[in-house]
């Protein structure tokens, strides 16, 4: 996919910022819901066996919390909903790379201290 070979080189493997404290993981590429307030920050990311591709990184939601989605998930989320118009995800082409710390504070957020 066109979209995960152009952030993959810039992407950490999985698990390679465990030892990065929460506020100083940086959040490589965003992705974010058209008309909702969900949003993806990918902080590390590989290649599934299956051909898909995981990323790890920060979720704000309903929540705000670290976790790992598929580009697949991403794809298919607005296929999901039963009679309501849901845009597809769309990735920021103009995000810039920053530390969550910087996205949280803009955004009034608390940050999840735990991975």
């Amino acid at each position: 996919d066109k979209q995960a070979a152009a952030i993959a080189n810039r992407l950490p493997r999985l698990y390679a910022t465990e030892g990065t404290p929460c506020e100083e993981k940086q959040l490589i590429a965003k992705w974010f819901s058209p008309n909702t307030n969900w949003t993806w920050y990918a902080v590390e990311g590989e290649a599934t066996e299956e051909g898909d591709f995981e990323f790890f990184g920060l979720v704000i939601g309903h929540e705000t919390e670290w976790g790992y989605w598929r580009l697949s998930d991403l794809a298919n989320a607005h296929r999901n909903r039963q009679g309501r118009l849901i845009l597809p995800i769309e990735r920021d082409l103009y995000w810039t790379p920053c530390a969550a710390r910087e996205v949280l504070k803009g955004a009034q957020k608390t940050l999840p201290t735990q991975v």
